[in-house]
């Protein structure tokens, strides 16, 4: 944690920046500019580091921070960055299921549809060329 920040603060910045990277990822990726959802998510990430790593480090994933604390074995804070990322994760994940933030509505979670390998989510529109045009009238514009 950055100097100052305490360590129920640096819990709160963790599930807060997490949850904002989710449901930008789920709004986008169900909405008419699901092409551009990389794009959007990178950018958000990019923003976050630059702004919030000196306050946490911008973990994001248990991953990300279980790693560095191995290798120089240092473990003081380390479970905000297990729980916080999944946490803030999981309740963007709810509240737009739940449609309080979003549509709730999920058309698909893959970004790139190959040709030749069909999509198996049950309301995805790429799944057969007929839905496709349906799909794409359908979908919620930003």
């Amino acid at each position: 944690l950055g100097k100052g920040v305490s360590p129920v603060m640096g819990f709160g910045i963790e599930v807060g920046i997490t949850f904002l990277l989710m449901l930008t990822i789920l709004i986008s990726v169900n909405s008419s500019i699901m092409p551009w959802t990389g794009a959007i998510a990178g950018a958000l990430v990019a923003f976050l580091v630059s702004t919030e790593s000196p306050l946490t480090g911008t973990s994001l994933n248990p991953a990300r921070s279980f790693a560095p604390a191995a290798l120089i074995s240092i473990w003081q804070d380390q479970w905000i960055y297990w729980i916080a990322p999944p946490l803030g994760a999981a309740l963007a994940a709810l509240l737009y299921r739940q449609g309080i933030i979003g549509t709730g509505k999920s058309y698909c979670s893959k970004l790139f549809h190959a040709s030749d390998i069909p999509c198996h989510h049950a309301n995805c529109g790429y799944c057969s060329p007929t839905k496709v045009d349906v799909f794409r009238t359908t979908r919620r514009k930003l």
